[in-house]
């Protein structure tokens, strides 16, 4: 029986920042993984932590998921855990975090893309730029840019900015190759509907 087609995702810079501040300064690899470990027994929840136990483990449907990044991706959260905190808008300011304090982060996204067989996509200019700007076009890049010899792959990008996901809302039938655009809290929707699908579905045989 031929293997399904991965589910492709990327998560946004501010999907790692908020894992990164849920932990806390100075936290560790091992702290991490103890908080995927406790998110693993909160199966009806949310959180960024579910949101990374749900990608760790296969689609319910069996498809595999690949979580996958990009060298622009990695640099703006190293810069942005290391911008002081209070600048201007929520998009200026970062963590306020040391080099060495803002390590474990880049440490945790190889972790996580090494963990379920991703990849990391170079520098590649950007994608759907405008409407978006630069930042969320360069995010946009990375996943259009993964796996391009499949048209089967499911590309998600996983972020917290809903006005990235409004603005791209009317042209998503247009995006080439199809991506989908939603939060850590409907994807750990997507999944709970989906554990319900296949429940039910093998009950009915």
């Amino acid at each position: 029986m031929p293997q399904n087609a991965p589910y492709v995702v990327v998560p946004d810079v501010n999907v790692y920042l908020t894992a990164a501040r849920e932990l806390g300064r100075g936290f560790t690899i091992d702290d991490f993984q103890n908080r995927l470990r406790e998110a693993r027994s909160r199966r009806n929840a949310s959180d960024v932590f579910c949101t990374f136990a749900t990608l760790l483990e296969p689609f319910p449907d069996g498809s595999p998921i690949e979580i996958c990044s990009g060298i622009h991706i990695l640099e703006t959260v190293a810069y942005k855990a290391r911008q002081p905190k209070g600048q201007g808008s929520a998009e200026d300011s970062g963590l306020g975090w040391s080099f060495d304090e803002a390590q474990p982060i880049i440490e945790m996204i190889y972790s996580l893309i090494e963990t379920t067989g991703g990849t990391i996509t170079p520098l590649n200019g950007t994608y759907l730029n405008p409407p978006l700007d630069y930042e969320d076009g360069s995010v946009m890049k990375c996943l259009a840019d993964i796996h391009p010899e499949s048209a089967l792959c499911q590309r998600i990008c996983l972020t917290y900015d809903r006005k990235m996901i409004k603005v791209l809302e009317p042209r998503k039938a247009d995006i080439i190759p199809p991506m989908v655009l939603m939060t850590p809290e409907q994807w750990c929707s997507k999944i709970r509907a989906e554990r319900f699908r296949v429940v039910t579905t093998i009950m009915k045989r």
